[in-house]
């Protein structure tokens, strides 16, 4: 009974998603930069971090509904905010833009991997082309994790805030590992630093980073 009302559950948030608008890009933070304050930095960077956040959020309940029901229904809206986040700049210089590292790490953290969920179980209902633009945003994303994100964690093994995005880079990795060359290897060398480092961060007494 627990699970059918989660369930049931699930499927009505996904119902009451397919009702809402897929937001567009929304403006660049403000930053010292413009000659903002700090309180009006900090007035502006919620709603449009939300708008970031809920892009991710979006694409994974509806393609965890595709995944449970089979209902193409689910899979178009979840494809749909993937070429919409397509179009949303991650330049890594651009300390304005909400879904890009330099900007908001924490948002392009967590959409990178919900979304690499909605793009593999969704693949079967994308087209070709569909793929290459949705797969591309990845794949540049990504990229940019492996750079930097990995670069810290040879750097700074005992920073624990590093090992607890190890979803946000392996399941891209896997996401993408048919599709683009090097994610075979991309896989591999995450794990070899985890199993050497993992231990002190996350011993048998468990561990937040875990």
């Amino acid at each position: 009974e627990t699970g059918k009302k989660l369930y049931d559950k699930l499927i009505k948030s996904a119902d009451n998603l397919l009702q809402q608008r897929i937001p567009t890009g929304p403006e660049p933070y403000l930053t010292k930069a413009d000659g903002a304050t700090e309180q009006e930095i900090a007035t502006d960077h919620g709603p449009k971090k939300n708008i970031g956040y809920s892009m991710g959020d979006k694409s994974i309940l509806a393609a965890t509904a595709y995944l449970f029901t089979g209902d193409s229904k689910y899979a178009r809206y979840a494809i749909d905010v993937l070429l919409e986040y397509a179009t949303w700049e991650y330049d890594n210089t651009n300390k304005a833009a909400v879904s890009a590292y330099a900007g908001d790490d924490q948002v392009f953290f967590e959409n990178i991997h919900e979304m690499a969920l909605a793009y593999d179980w969704c693949y079967n209902e994308m087209t070709p082309e569909e793929r290459k633009i949705t797969g591309d945003n990845l794949h540049g994303r990504f990229e940019i994790t492996r750079n930097t994100h990995l670069e810290r964690i040879r750097t700074s093994p005992y920073d624990s805030h590093h090992w607890s995005y190890s979803h946000c880079y392996l399941i891209p990795a896997l996401a993408l590992m048919h599709d683009y060359p090097g994610y075979t290897e991309a896989f591999t060398d995450y794990l070899t630093l985890y199993t050497a480092n993992s231990e002190p961060m996350c011993t048998e007494d468990g561990g937040w980073s875990k």
